[in-house]
């Protein structure tokens, strides 16, 4: 019966022992429902936090592709706007006796800016309208008293833009007296 009895005392000896664990970091609390609660608590605020972050990363996601879709035809418009000047020079040069092709270049250009249209992609065409440097492009200036200071005056190259995003600004003459 001794034994049994060395043998309890050792075995609640060691029990002690255990539960006062100084490395357990469980063991500053008062008492283990508190550290459940308290795990509980950083666990979902993490959860939360993780939740946000996906939602953020989901509408950062949304935005990136509505701006690929909506500026994704920048570069390859850069590289029309040529064909659209080109057509626009041979406008220009025909003289008044060849009507027929004239007729055709006006339909062809007339096509390719509808085209232009439905992609949102529009002229800037400043005539008679104030000098602005976000949207125009000064290439000579003139004095002319019958236009007030900072009027276009003159329109040698068309500006264009994409979804109200400036591809190339119009290239102008502004008027300074």
């Amino acid at each position: 019966m001794g034994k049994s009895k060395d043998k309890n005392i050792v075995d609640d000896s060691d029990k002690h022992v255990v539960d006062q664990d100084p490395l357990d970091e469980s063991s500053t609390d008062n008492s283990p429902q508190e550290t459940s609660v308290d795990i509980i608590q950083k666990l979902e605020d993490k959860c939360l936090r993780l939740n946000a972050e996906i939602d953020n990363m989901h509408k950062r996601h949304v935005i990136d592709i509505q701006k690929a879709h909506k500026f994704g035809l920048e570069s390859f418009i850069g590289e029309l706007l040529p064909v659209i000047d080109n057509l626009e020079q041979a406008l220009k040069s025909f003289s008044s006796t060849s009507n027929s092709d004239r007729e055709g270049i006006e339909l062809t250009l007339k096509s390719f800016e509808n085209v232009l249209d439905k992609f949102g992609i529009r002229p800037i065409n400043p005539v008679d309208e104030k000098f602005d440097p976000q949207l125009h492009e000064a290439v000579s200036v003139i004095a002319n008293k019958e236009l007030t200071d900072d009027d276009v005056m003159q329109v040698l190259q068309r500006g264009w833009e994409i979804n109200e995003r400036i591809i190339r600004p119009a290239r102008v003459i502004v008027v300074k007296n």
